[in-house]
């Protein structure tokens, strides 16, 4: 077992968190074929996703704490 320093304790908690929510991003909130064309049309689907998971984590931390979490 090997012992963890604390820069690399933070950096693993950060590292989890993001991957946290990538996979609720792919899970949840992108569809899994985007069918449009251009960079600017899929910049939207995926910010849109970004934005959504924002409003979800703005209400379950701080709006109402007492909901489930989910991701």
């Amino acid at each position: 077992m090997t012992k963890h320093t604390p820069s690399e304790k933070q950096r693993f908690r950060i590292r989890s968190t993001v991957e946290r929510s990538n996979s609720h991003l792919k899970d949840w909130l992108i569809p899994p074929k985007i069918m449009v064309r251009g960079t600017e049309k899929v910049s939207h689907c995926l910010m849109t996703g970004v934005l959504c998971l924002a409003a979800i984590k703005i209400l379950q931390y701080c709006i109402l704490p007492g909901i489930q979490k989910t991701a």
